[in-house]
Order: structure tokens, then C-alpha cells, then sequence
């Protein structure tokens, strides 16, 4: 009885590793919605070296003024230099303009305004309007929020160790990257 309870554990142990190394090994998780990568076998390693790469980023900020000039577009067709402002009250009134630079010498414009007392035109959307602004912008801070360095390092080295790594992975990110500054008024 004892040699067939024992010969039970090591088949079952034998079966549960089976299990694990196809399961870890052969098949690929599916992202969720075909986007989304679930946490794999390598992730907490993968997680501990970004980690220590994020330790020795450059923390320095960049000046401001060369921020705000013309950025040089990346090879993509989709690549864009853009500035926004947007503000709100207390009473819930907002308002959002920007100005896109593209490639090829397009410039996309866009300017909304929502609130108490927006004039709406439901039967003529390209109806224009004079709009004025008495007021004044507050800079709530002197400082700046920037993308490349204040990132939370935990949730992008979590982010970042979720994707399957490759070279084209990697390079991708470097296309990718570009250059985001928020400064928050009141």
C-alpha cells in the first residue's frame, strides 16, 4: 500500500512539472485584446534589471527653452510636434486649444470650448465664432513635469517586463520615444 501511494506523489509530481514546463515553456500567453501582455515566466527578472537600469537614468531636467522649440520629426508618417493649453474653473467651464505640427507642412488646429455659457451650434458645426479671453494664466509652480525623467519607474519597469523582449522590441522603443513636458497653473 505504501509503494502505491508512493508510486501515486511521484507520478503526480512528475505530471504537475509536465504541466509547468509546457505551460511556461510552449505556449505563448495571448494578450488580452490582442495588445495587453500578461506577467510571464521571466517577468520578475526582467522586472529587477529595469529596475536597476532606471536607478542610473539621467534625473537631470532639460532646459525648458529648448523644449519649447521646433523638435525634428522621427521617420514615422505619424510623428507630430505639438503644443496644448487647456484650463477650467470651478464652475466647470474648460476649454482646450492646440496647434499639431505634421510632416509635409501640415499644421492641425483645434480649439474647444465647454461650459455654462458655450454657444453650441448643432445645425451648423463649422459655424465661426469670435472668441475673447479676459483673464489671467497662474502658474501654480515654477517647475515642470517631465515624461523622460519624473516617470513612476515602478509601473513602467512593470509595464516594460510584461512585453516579450526583442530586438525589434527594443528598437521600437527608440522610434517611439519622444519628448513631453506638462506645467500645471491654476
Amino acid at each position: 500500500m505504501e509503494e502505491l501511494i508512493f508510486f501515486i506523489i511521484v507520478l503526480s509530481a512528475i505530471a504537475l512539472v509536465l504541466v509547468l514546463v509546457k505551460t511556461f515553456f510552449f505556449l505563448r500567453d495571448t494578450p488580452i485584446f490582442d495588445i495587453y501582455h500578461r506577467p510571464g515566466i521571466f517577468f520578475p527578472v526582467k522586472y529587477c534589471i529595469l529596475r536597476v537600469l532606471f536607478l542610473f537614468k539621467d534625473q537631470t531636467q532639460r532646459d525648458i527653452q529648448l523644449l519649447d522649440e521646433l523638435q525634428p520629426f522621427s521617420n514615422s508618417p505619424k510623428a507630430f510636434d505639438a503644443v496644448f493649453f487647456d484650463g477650467a474653473n470651478q464652475d466647470g467651464d474648460y476649454f482646450i486649444m492646440g496647434s499639431e505640427r505634421r510632416p509635409n507642412g501640415i499644421v492641425n488646429g483645434l480649439f474647444y470650448l465647454v461650459g455654462t455659457n458655450t454657444v453650441k451650434s448643432q445645425q451648423d458645426p463649422w459655424k465661426i465664432f469670435d472668441v475673447s479671453f479676459d483673464g489671467v494664466f497662474q502658474s501654480a509652480t515654477p517647475a515642470y513635469f517631465s515624461y523622460d525623467t519624473h516617470f513612476n519607474r515602478h509601473a513602467m519597469a512593470y509595464s516594460m517586463a510584461k512585453e516579450p523582449w526583442s530586438l525589434a522590441y527594443f528598437r521600437h522603443l527608440k522610434t517611439a520615444h519622444q519628448n513631453h513636458y506638462e506645467q500645471i497653473g491654476k
